[in-house]
Parts: structure tokens; C-alpha cells; sequence
């Protein structure tokens, strides 16, 4: 016989408190802040309802100190494809790479690369060799790195099968955007492009960009920024794409990248998401199992978006919050955990993705349920919903329903198709039970 999952168990007919934080306390950040700084930090800003609440500088910096982010650079490129398809520069995130590099056609000089997509390179799984070492290494001998990638790499695994996680997938999409700009007649580099349509239109200003010496900007790794210059990407992408009250890239396009549809729960398009049973850099990398998070946050919070950087250069948009929260630093390897730092500022919330507007409490109805089931938030309320999971009595999740990110104050759901039972649905943090009868 299956035994019951004693955490389903625990929640059987008792409810967690709904209303908790929605706002963080100085002395957790504070206490998050000592806990950067004390592995090797120099920076934590965090900006909630668009206003910085919090803002420290560690080891010798300040304001005005710029830092490497690193890998975190990656995360402009999410932006920026989005933007692509939004424009027509790309058809379709199905669409072959190898109709742009059309070196790859040829199956005898570049076998199997004709079946990449763009899908592929948005979620690390094209198969391609990475060459960290050759491409971005101390003494690298790529010294065009656009075209070593599209003339060198190899396939080591079938696209779209493995996650593999480096600078290869961003290399080759750069490669593609180049291109697919110039056949439209503008003559502009991957960077040049994001500048004009996105850095420029939100005034962020970053200190140096990395290039190869052919003078090819670095597309995952190459930005240098201060703190409050970082937050206003993050705000842009908090804001699903919308500065002000322009909306530069179209907001469904910008949610679309926050959702994992590769091998990795834990990466969306150019972007980590928190996702549960998501991973980083590699499969150890994970959060306990049966956690409610994923590997940045184990505890909830499964929209946070990071963009994550060596040295733990950290950025975590969490919408349900409206909180952006920067840590950076200008070491490159430390002792920094993501789940310990954002557990000193996240843990007090006792419903983590709500957003309330009075007292009254969510409920379920009808229970028992034969066909549809209503979530209700009670009267002036509303709350996001990002994802809602239903668990059978032994802790499986038999459902999952992605609500999208929007506010509402209720919610109805199809159980047609569960067997007679009890059920749980879990909504953010709490659990609700029902009963399914025919």
C-alpha cells in the first residue's frame, strides 16, 4: 500500500494563517545584508512598490561601485528575444536556427545542427559543445568568437534533450540576431541593438561591456554595472516589459519567457525561474526533495525570477511582492547561498505570493465538487495567482493550473476528470482540501 505523504498529511483539515507580511522588515534585510557582506558582498539593494526601501554597501564599496556581473548579463537577452519575436525579426521560438546559419545546412560539415530551434537556445538544451575555455577562458583562442561558434561547435547531444548550461546557446542566438538585423537593414550588433531599444528607453547606463578582440560585444557575460543602475532592468522586467507608461515589449511576450518549457524546471527562456523540482548549473544544484520552492528560494516563491551571476552576483524579481532584491559583489567565487539569503528576508512571509486587500478569508466552493471548483478570495480581495497544484491524498500532484500572473478574486477550475477522493489544492502556501463525488 502507498504511504501518505506526512506533509499532505500535516495539512489534512487544518489551514496555514493567510494573511501574513506583504512588506519586508528593515531588521530582516539588515540581517540578510550581514549575512552578504560577510561572504564577500558589496552590495544589496532591494526596491519594493518601485521605491529602493533598502540599500548597504560591504568591503570597501559604494554606490558608485561598478561590478562584473557575469553570467547575470544573460538574463537582457530574455528581454531582447521576446523583443525579437515581438517585431518579426524572428517567426516563431520553433523557428530553425539553421534558416539564419546557414552554415548548418550542411549535414555533412555540421551534422544534426540543422534540427536546432531558437526554442532550444532560449532553454540551454541545443546540444552544442559549450568550449568555455576557448571561447571565454583566461587565454582563449577564439579570438571571433561569432564565428568560431558557428563554424567549431559541436552537437554532443540531440537538441531540445539535454540542459547544458553555458555561454554556447547565447553565442548562437547573438550570431542569429546579428544577422537577422542586418537582412533588415540595420546594421547593428547585438548590443547596440539592446541599447537602442531597451537600455536607452529605461536610462540605464552600464560602465563597460566586454568584447572579443575582434570587437564582438560578449553576449552572456559581459556587463559591468553599479546597483541602482541593475534595478531599473529589473523593474522593467517586473513591469512585464512596460517603463513609465510606455510599454516597450508586449507583457504576455515578457511572462512567456518566465515560464521552463526545456529539460529544466528551473530555466525559462535566458532566465532562471523557481520552480519546483527545477535546478541550477546541474542537477545537484536542487532544492530538497518535496520542497515547495525551487533552488534559488526552497520554501515558495516559485515566480521568482533570478538572473545569477559568478561570484554571486544575484538579481531576484518576485512579482507577487512587487520586490526586486540585488546582491552583488566583486569576488568571483564565495560562500554565498541564495536560499540562506533570501530566507532571512522571505521567511517571515507567512503567505508568500498573496497580495490582499482586506481580512477576509479565500475559500473553496461547492465542497464536495463533481465537476467545477471556485476559488473565491472573499469580498474586496483579490490575490495572483501564478500556478495552482492539486495533490491526491498520497502527496501526488495530479494537477496543475497556470493562471498567469494577473490579480483576481476568484478563480474556476475543471476536477471532471479526478476520480472520487479527497484532494488538496495548494494556493501559494496554503492548502485546501475537497472532496470529489460522483
Amino acid at each position: 500500500m502507498k504511504k501518505l505523504n506526512p506533509y499532505i498529511i500535516a495539512f489534512l483539515f487544518a489551514g496555514l494563517p493567510l494573511f501574513g507580511q506583504t512588506k519586508f522588515k528593515q531588521e530582516d534585510l539588515i540581517r540578510a545584508a550581514e549575512y552578504s557582506k560577510n561572504t564577500g558582498g558589496a552590495a544589496v539593494l532591494v526596491m519594493q512598490n518601485d521605491k529602493i526601501i533598502f540599500e548597504q554597501y560591504h568591503n570597501g564599496a559604494n554606490e558608485t561601485t561598478v561590478t562584473h556581473l557575469h553570467s547575470a548579463t544573460k538574463a537582457f537577452w530574455s528581454a531582447i528575444a521576446a523583443l525579437a519575436l515581438q517585431k518579426g525579426l524572428i517567426t516563431s521560438y520553433d523557428e530553425l536556427v539553421s534558416n539564419t546559419i546557414t552554415e548548418w545546412q550542411n549535414t555533412t560539415t555540421h551534422p544534426n545542427k540543422k534540427l536546432i530551434k531558437i526554442r532550444h537556445l532560449l532553454s540551454l538544451s541545443s546540444g552544442l559543445s559549450q568550449d568555455v575555455e576557448k571561447i571565454q577562458g583566461e587565454d582563449a583562442t577564439a579570438k571571433y568568437i561569432y564565428q568560431y561558434v558557428v563554424d567549431s561547435l559541436k552537437l554532443v547531444a540531440a537538441p531540445g534533450k539535454v540542459f547544458q548550461y553555458g555561454p554556447s546557446h547565447y553565442y548562437a542566438f547573438g550570431v542569429l540576431l546579428q544577422r537577422k538585423l542586418h537582412s533588415k537593414g540595420i546594421q547593428l550588433n547585438p548590443l547596440q541593438y539592446l541599447e537602442n531599444e531597451v537600455l536607452n528607453k529605461i536610462g540605464l547606463q552600464y560602465d563597460k561591456w566586454t568584447h572579443d578582440p575582434s570587437g564582438n560585444p560578449h553576449i552572456p557575460n559581459g556587463c559591468y554595472l553599479t546597483p541602482r543602475n541593475w534595478v531599473k532592468f529589473g523593474k522593467f522586467m517586473l513591469q512585464e516589459g512596460r517603463w513609465d507608461t510606455t510599454q516597450i515589449i508586449d507583457s504576455n511576450m515578457i511572462k512567456n519567457m518566465f515560464i521552463a518549457d526545456g529539460p529544466n524546471p528551473g530555466h525559462g527562456k535566458f532566465c532562471w525561474i523557481n520552480a519546483i523540482d527545477g535546478y541550477g548549473y546541474s542537477t545537484q544544484m536542487a532544492a530538497p526533495s518535496g520542497s515547495l520552492g525551487g533552488f534559488m528560494y526552497y520554501y515558495g516563491f516559485n515566480e521568482i525570477i533570478g538572473a545569477l551571476g559568478a561570484g554571486k552576483n544575484r538579481m531576484y524579481i518576485i512579482p507577487s511582492i512587487d520586490a526586486i532584491i540585488i546582491r552583488q559583489t566583486l569576488q568571483e567565487e564565495d560562500t554565498f547561498d541564495d536560499n540562506i539569503f533570501l530566507s532571512f528576508m522571505l521567511d517571515k512571509f507567512t503567505s508568500v505570493e498573496m497580495e490582499v486587500k482586506d481580512t477576509k478569508d479565500t475559500y473553496i466552493s461547492p465542497n464536495p465538487v463533481s465537476d467545477y471548483i471556485e476559488i473565491n478570495a472573499g469580498v474586496n480581495c483579490n490575490f495572483t495567482l501564478p500556478e495552482i497544484r492539486i495533490y491526491n491524498v498520497y502527496g501526488d500532484c495530479v494537477k496543475i493550473v497556470e493562471s498567469g500572473l494577473r490579480p483576481v478574486s476568484t478563480e474556476k477550475i475543471d476536477v471532471s476528470e479526478l476520480p472520487p477522493g479527497i484532494y488538496f489544492m495548494k494556493i501559494n502556501k496554503q492548502f485546501k482540501n475537497f472532496l470529489v463525488v460522483r
